[in-house]
């Protein structure tokens, strides 16, 4: 099953109460956590964000280095 690959390549981990939720729309920054997770990209527990929603970023979204993501190979 494909949500099980995902699942135990670390790149999704679903929701709190350990359900998926298929029929609900995915969230920018749900997506950017894949994408970063899918790539292997570094994690940084100080990275600051400047966007201007970055005050509704959740915990679980903050390590991610966003500069790393949004640089053109």
């Amino acid at each position: 099953m494909f949500v099980t690959g995902v699942v135990q390549a670390g790149i999704m981990n679903g929701y709190e109460d350990q359900t998926f939720r298929p029929a609900q729309e995915l969230t920018r920054l749900e997506m950017t956590v894949m994408i970063a997770r899918a790539k292997e990209l570094p994690l940084d527990p100080q990275a600051k964000v400047s966007f201007a929603d970055a005050d509704q970023i959740p915990a679980w979204g903050l390590s991610l280095t966003w500069q790393q993501l949004l640089k053109p190979n």
